[in-house]
Formats: C-alpha cells, sequence, structure tokens
C-alpha cells in the first residue's frame, strides 16, 4: 500500500470520493494518520540529515574559493597555514561580540555556537583534518574550473591534512567529494536519490512469500507420542512379530502420517529451493556490493539467527548485532487489522444509483475506477517500504568503557532511539544473562527524541562517519531475509530428515 500522505490520499480519494467525509476510527482515517506521521518523520530526519551534510559543502567552498590564482599546487606548509585560516575564520567576529558584550554578562547563543564550532576544528586537526588534497595538480585544477568540483570528477581526492599523524580519515562519508554537485540542491538531490534506492532495494517478499510464512506454523500436526509399556524379557520376546531370518522386512510398520508429512516436506524444499533466492536476487547483489566496498567483517553461524558485524575505527571496536527474528515476529497486529478492514469494506458496500433505469446496485467503490488507474495503484501497493529491523551498535575504547547505541534500520535509514554509556564493556554487550541483569538497573540515558535536535543531529553523524550510513541501512533488511531463506531451506532438511529417519 503507499505511504506517503499524497499518495495515500489520492489513494483513498479514487476509492471512496469524499475525503474529509471519513469517520475518525475508520481505517482509512488511521492510514491518513499514519502516513502525515511518517511524513513528518521523514521530513525532520532529512533536516537533520541536511545540516550535518551542509557543515561539508561549506568546507569545500570555502577551499575552493581560497586558492590563488596562478596557484598549481600546495605545499605541506601551505595546506598547514590555509587550515588555520580555515579553523580562525571566526576570529573577528568573536572578538566583535566579546567587545560589545558588558563586563558581568554571559555570552550570547552566537558567540557559544562559533567557539563550539572552533574548538570542535582544532580537536579535529589534531586527529586529522577533512579536506581536498589540494598539493595535486589534478585536485587545484578540477576546483578552479567553471563548473567546480564537478569538473575535478574521479580526480578529486581527500587527504587528512593534521599536526600529528592522523590513524584515520575523518570525513563524512555520505558527502565525499567524489559526489559532490557545485549546485546548492545537492544534499536535496542526495536525499532523493537514497530514498529512490532505498524503495527499490527494500521490497519485501511478495504474497506468496507472507502466505509462505504464515502457514509454517501449520505445516506440521502434532502426533500423539506412544506410551511407554515396560514388559518382561519374555513377555517382550513373545509379542515380538515373527519375521524370517533372511527377511528384509521391518518389524516395526512406519506411521501413514509419517510418509504424507515426509512427502510434503520434500515438496516445500523442492519449491523453496527452486525459487527461493531467486526473488532475492537483487537484495543478494546489495549484500556483496557493500560487503566488498567496506571493512565490515560478518559472523554469520548457520543455525543461530543472530548476525554480527565488526569492523576498527581508529582505535575503536564497533559491533552490530541484528536478528532474523525482526522477520519472523512480524506484528500479527497489522494482518488483523488487515483482515477486519477487509470485513469492514465488505460490509461498507452500499447500493448507489447506475443510471436512470438500471436502479440501484451494489457497487465496490474501487469499481468506480478506470482499468488504467488500477494499474497504477497496484504499482503503488507493490512498493511497500522495508521492515525495521533492530541494530544494537556498541563502541568500545580500550580502558574507556563503551557506547550502547540502540537504532532500527528501515527505509535507508538508522533511527536512534537510545544512546547509553557503561564503564565496563561486557555490560554493553551483555552476552549473560547475569550482565542483561545487571545492566537493567544502571541509567540508560533519555530518550533519543528528548534531546536536543542538534545534538540528535551530531549523534548521526557520530554514527555516519564510521560507516555506519544508509548504504549500511539499505543492506541490512536485505541481509535479514537472505538469512531467513536460508536458515528456513535448513530447517526443513533437518526436520524431513529426523522424520524419516
Amino acid at each position: 500500500m503507499p505511504k506517503s500522505l499524497q499518495k495515500v490520499h489520492k489513494h483513498i480519494a479514487k476509492k471512496r470520493g469524499v475525503v474529509d467525509a471519513l469517520h475518525e476510527n475508520s481505517r482509512d482515517a488511521k492510514r491518513l494518520r499514519r502516513a502525515g506521521a511518517r511524513d513528518d518523520r521523514v521530513a525532520r530526519i532529512t533536516a537533520v540529515m541536511a545540516r550535518g551534510r551542509q557543515t561539508y559543502v561549506d568546507r569545500m567552498t570555502y577551499f575552493q574559493e581560497a586558492i590563488p590564482e596562478g596557484t598549481v599546487s600546495f605545499s605541506d606548509d601551505d595546506l598547514t597555514d590555509l587550515v588555520v585560516r580555515f579553523i580562525n575564520r571566526s576570529v573577528p567576529e568573536i572578538e566583535q561580540l566579546q567587545s560589545e558584550r558588558r563586563k558581568g554578562r554571559p555570552p550570547t547563543k552566537r558567540e557559544e555556537a562559533l567557539l563550539q564550532r572552533t574548538e570542535a576544528e582544532n580537536k579535529e586537526f589534531k586527529t586529522g583534518f577533512w579536506m581536498p588534497d589540494l598539493s595535486q595538480e589534478s585536485v587545484v585544477k578540477g576546483l578552479k574550473a567553471p563548473k567546480g568540483l564537478g569538473a575535478a570528477g574521479p580526480d578529486l581526492e581527500i587527504v587528512t591534512s593534521s599536526v600529528l599523524p592522523s590513524p584515520f580519515p575523518f570525513f563524512h562519508p555520505s558527502t565525499h567529494p567524489k559526489n559532490f554537485h557545485n549546485s546548492p540542491s545537492f544534499s536535496h538531490q542526495s536525499l532523493n536519490m537514497f530514498s529512490v534506492r532505498a524503495l527499490a532495494r527494500s521490497v519485501p517478499r511478495t504474497l506468496s512469500r507472507s502466505l509462505a510464512i504464515s502457514s509454517r506454523s501449520a505445516l506440521l500436526r502434532p502426533v500423539p507420542a506412544p506410551k511407554n509399556v515396560f514388559l518382561q524379557t519374555s513377555l517382550k520376546q513373545a509379542l515380538q512379530p515373527s519375521c524370517a531370518a533372511f527377511s528384509t522386512c521391518k518389524a516395526v510398520k512406519q506411521a501413514e502420517g509419517d510418509i504424507e508429512l515426509v512427502a510434503k516436506l520434500e515438496d516445500e524444499l523442492k519449491h523453496e529451493k527452486a525459487s527461493g533466492l531467486e526473488d532475492l536476487d537483487s537484495s543478494v547483489q546489495n549484500i556483496q556490493y557493500v560487503l566488498q566496498n567496506n571493512s565490515w567483517e560478518v559472523k554469520d553461524v548457520p543455525g543461530e539467527q543472530e548476525v554480527v558485524l565488526t569492523k576498527k575505527f581508529g582505535g575503536e571496536e564497533i559491533r552490530l548485532t541484528f536478528t532474523v527474528a525482526d522477520l519472523q515476529n512480524l506484528s500479527e497486529q497489522e494482518d488483523f487489522e488487515g483482515a477486519l478492514a477487509d470485513d469492514l469494506d465488505f460490509q461498507g458496500h452500499q447500493p448507489v444509483n447506475q443510471g436512470r433505469t438500471g436502479g440501484n446496485i451494489a457497487q465496490h467503490p474501487e469499481d468506480r475506477v478506470s482499468p488504467a488507474d488500477r494499474e497504477f495503484e497496484d504499482v503503488d501497493r507493490d512498493l511497500e517500504p522495508s521492515f525495521p529491523a533492530r541494530v544494537n551498535v556498541t563502541i568500545e575504547k580500550p580502558g574507556n568503557g563503551s557506547l550502547l547505541i540502540q537504532t532500527i534500520a528501515q527505509d535507508g535509514l538508522f533511527q536512534i532511539e537510545e544512546v547509553s554509556y557503561f564503564s565496563k564493556p561486557d555490560l554493553a554487550h551483555a552476552l549473560t544473562a547475569e550482565k542483561d541483569w545487571a545492566r537493567q538497573s544502571l541509567y540508560a540515558g533519555p530518550p533519543f527524541e528528548n534531546l536536543d535536535e542538534d545534538l540528535q543531529s551530531f549523534l548521526e553523524r557520530y554514527l555516519e562517519e564510521r560507516g555506519i550510513n544508509a548504504e549500511l541501512a539499505n543492506m541490512i533488511p536485505d541481509y535479514i531475509q537472505v538469512k531467513e531463506q536460508k536458515e528456513y531451506v535448513r530447517w526443513l532438511e533437518s526436520v524431513k530428515n529426523f522424520i524419516s529417519a
């Protein structure tokens, strides 16, 4: 079903006509409210991401305009001077604000913001400063071209100019200069491309797949186990069926239900092996692309539902965990609401006039939609967003504890729910019941949505700089679907082998 407010409104208008006359508790009214809330959430996340990108767009613009005429390339000393001038660009304004402030008065918000930005850039300069590699002639030539950053093309490279050796490249992954365009609308174009890509890659399994998942619980029927009877040895021998020594017949006859069950399992197994991964071909390609072009190490044990991704970022140990249970335990409330809504739609069919002589005929609202529009409705119905996948991110620094960031990956975005700090890293992982119980007694931090918007933006940028970005958020739901399919096939084989043994 369509999810955006505009598409939902259009879909309901085609089906029912007047949208303003809906009952507040009707299915369509709830759909409109959900779509409106989703649009608000997406707009807020988009604005936060745009603010994070704008910092690096402004930085690239500064370096582009700071190249003197006739300069072919920069030396190391020239690069250092250029970075120092960039960091100190706000010093005149700060001094003016301080001179205008009366004694004893607190600094203004503008002054505090400029001081915080200068301090953050100074810290970045000590660990690794993100900037274009102006020591290369091709990069300088590309930045000086009329088209600016776009003319640099693939030759535009990034370095980290630093006072001390930089242990890692310090840059914003989603705004790499190779993707820059010298246009103020770049961030919106980039977000639109991410949205289309997320929508195209995150289409869930079709109706047949949903039916297959829902029917698994009814695949096996409980068979009452025979009662144990304790007999004497002589009585056992007397009751044992007689078979010739050379006969190959079995002493115990296999139940007819077992034979039918094994046949059904074989049929299901054959069907899943023939078409299971074909439906997920795009997901498999996306997984391979992301893992081959990033430094994530995957721990995926066959038979286990948890998947672990690990990597190193400077002196940090980053660990991501997610599980296929997010796909298996999809909320049954949506199915119940869908079935209830179908009943309400069936009961709500009212007679409508079909001409002067036709009389009143009971007609479905969707029958009033032209066949051409129905085709587009089917397309909108197929473009479902991805399911929410819970991802726990732990970032550990030796001797400094660890952060536990609980997120949900959906539609190409990581939605942070909670950020917690633990002085003992084993509490963040909580691999045992005792550790999990001890963690519950500690303060976990406020809800993420209650934090200041700027603080939320910086925390989201903190994750993106460590490779936890839109590309990874698109890959994780795909990985869950592929692993769930493999585990289901393995489960069918194990059950079939057990029953037929």
